[in-house]
């Protein structure tokens, strides 16, 4: 997805070695892309989110600081949709 406030290209996906759902940013979509930045992490310190996969970002809110996108669990099984607040993008 391309964001215009920020004038950046970004990617979001379960890392399942971090157990998390990660944000990546890039200049250009084939550009070197940032290092992850965890928006949602299900840790053995952490069992809130049983089961995290998905992480889909909503396609049609590209021009601001807010970035809302789907999160799927499977315990409880269902679909939450998320919102994260980015102060700064490298």
């Amino acid at each position: 997805l391309y964001n215009t406030k920020f004038s950046r290209w970004f990617v979001v996906y379960l890392d399942v070695s971090r157990n998390a759902i990660v944000l990546r940013t890039a200049k250009d979509v084939t550009g070197k892309w940032s290092d992850e930045n965890i928006l949602v992490s299900s840790t053995a310190n952490n069992n809130e989110y049983g089961g995290l996969y998905g992480g889909f970002m909503y396609p049609l809110d590209n021009d601001s600081d807010t970035l809302y996108f789907n999160m799927s669990l499977w315990y409880p099984y269902n679909v939450f949709l998320m919102k994260a607040v980015l102060k700064e993008v490298e």
